[in-house]
């Protein structure tokens, strides 16, 4: 045999192997493409972002996470001020303790993806199994579609309790690590996302950030127009229930929510605005309890509570072999855009102290 079949006959080996699609691990493939480490990322949906979404006409409405409050959240405010300069962020309008990206969150999934290497991203590759194959100090990790990678490194960037549910581990997990992952709760899983848009704003920013009483599908609201005025919208998380017509109508939904905002309206006294709540041009939803690889409930009865930081789920498996990113890792800010910063962070020091170390 010649050493060229030899080198055939061998399985590629990476440096790291990135499972999840969304804002923290695309960083953290942006950070092991900068150290010239042999990667690869594989996101189980056909899409990129995990929960960062637009609407798909104007490609300006956030459908999932949309804030950034500079005042508590440097990592992510560091990373639009200088890490991606072309992003560019203004006040909330009926909020300006926060901010938001012009252009919709997703901007920030753009502009990571924008820079990677496209062929070391694969799409539509759930991953099934992980296996430590020590003596060979590679980790053999299966996908559904039958694809095997080998890897030095693995970093899982999605939502943990999905980790709990598809991916079994030789050898298995600690017993603190499985607990905490099949425990977790996945921020925004069970909202669905309604956004309104209407040909101006006729409301005062004092009658649109609010949480709404349960009359009505929706349980806060807020303005999402755009910062330069083209756009007019509100935007609402709902929890729909199994039994209501709107769970798989969404004109209904948006209907309901328009009714649910003239009621508040006119509680408020403001008749006028409450004439106009139907009048809008266009509207969009997004259906967060229907996507498989972010939902593990597809008809959810409540809205859990926001997360709180679970030591557990950041701590590395298989002597720092497993690295566990996404935003419900995070000790700080678990659940929002700040963890998912964050949690990269973490993650991408700890591979560079290992590659130091290795050398």
């Amino acid at each position: 045999m010649t050493s060229s079949d030899a080198s055939i006959m061998q399985p590629k080996l990476l440096d790291v192997l990135i499972i999840g699609g969304g804002l923290s691990g695309l960083l953290i493939a942006q950070g092991v493409q900068r150290m010239h480490a042999k990667w690869r990322l594989l996101e189980a949906r056909p899409i990129l972002g995990g929960r960062l979404k637009n609407d798909e006409q104007f490609n300006q409405i956030d459908l999932g996470g949309a804030w950034i409050w500079p005042q508590h959240q440097p990592n992510v405010l560091e990373l639009t001020r200088r890490s991606l300069p072309s992003i560019r962020t203004f006040p909330q309008p009926d909020d300006p303790s926060s901010t938001r990206i012009e252009g919709g969150a997703l901007q920030l999934i753009h502009s990571i993806a924008g820079e990677l290497v496209g062929e070391q991203i694969q799409l539509s590759t759930p991953v099934t199994s992980c296996k430590w194959e020590k003596n060979y100090e590679r980790v053999r990790v299966e996908t559904a579609n039958n694809e095997t990678f080998f890897t030095r490194k693995v970093v899982f960037a999605v939502p943990p309790k999905l980790i709990s549910r598809h991916i079994t581990f030789d050898p298995p997990l600690t017993q603190s690590k499985q607990a905490a992952l099949a425990s977790s709760q996945t921020w925004m899983a069970g909202v669905t996302k309604v956004a309104l848009l209407y040909p101006r704003r006729f409301w005062d920013l004092d009658s649109s950030n609010m949480g709404l009483p349960m009359n009505g599908p929706a349980f806060q609201v807020y303005d999402s127009s755009t910062n330069d005025g083209n756009l007019s919208a509100l935007t609402f998380f709902t929890l729909v229930p199994p039994s209501s017509p709107a769970v798989h109508d969404d004109e209904v939904l948006a209907e309901r929510v328009a009714d649910q905002m003239a009621t508040v309206w006119n509680y408020l006294k403001r008749p006028d605005y409450a004439k106009q709540a139907h009048k809008f041009s266009h509207y969009f939803v997004h259906r967060w309890p229907l996507e498989k690889y972010i939902s593990e409930d597809d008809k959810p009865l409540q809205i859990n509570p926001h997360p709180s930081p679970v030591r557990a789920l950041s701590q590395p498996e298989w002597g720092g072999v497993l690295q566990f990113a996404g935003s419900e890792t995070d000790l700080q800010s678990p659940g929002v855009m700040e963890g998912a910063v964050s949690a990269a962070k973490r993650v991408l020091k700890e591979l560079q102290e290992s590659s130091q170390q290795a050398e």
